[in-house]
């Protein structure tokens, strides 16, 4: 499978790496949508890789996709097939981050809050105390957010 990798040396390239498989309590995304965030490109350009727990890394922490499967295990009723997106709120244990992000056709992302508590997140995002990261379900229309606004 074919992955944008950043390597110890700062290089940025398209890399040849094995397809991943879902570990306990993770499941695996088939990306549909990758975000290219002025983060991301802190860390290719110098000032933000400190943030990054390992090289080579897969960078991209802005994901949305389909469930392709689900490791060993799981704790939420996820299914394959279901549309989610990934929400980092958090360097420990973020896609693109601290593991394998969404620059590739597949990322193994955790499974941590359940959707009846996506709300509950939502509401701790908007007033900035989450500290974990979030598995959005992603509903059947776009989202009216703009860039600087809350989500609704």
């Amino acid at each position: 499978m074919q992955a944008w990798r950043f390597d110890e040396d700062g290089s940025f390239t398209l890399t040849t790496v094995d397809e991943p498989l879902p570990g306990p309590h993770e499941f695996l995304l088939d990306v549909k949508a990758a975000g290219v965030c002025h983060s991301d490109v802190g860390i290719i350009d110098g000032p933000g890789r400190a943030w990054i727990a390992r090289t080579p890394i897969t960078l991209g922490h802005e994901v949305a996709g389909v469930v392709a499967a689900v490791g060993p295990d799981p704790q939420s009723d996820i299914a394959v097939g279901e549309r989610v997106a990934l929400l980092g709120t958090g360097l420990d244990n973020a896609a693109g981050i601290s593991r394998d992000g969404g620059y590739a056709y597949l990322t193994p992302a955790l499974e941590e809050i359940s959707f009846e508590q996506i709300g509950d997140g939502i509401e701790r995002l908007r007033r900035g105390d989450v500290q974990g990261r979030l598995v959005a379900r992603v509903a059947g229309s776009t989202s009216p957010t703009r860039q600087g606004q809350p989500p609704v």
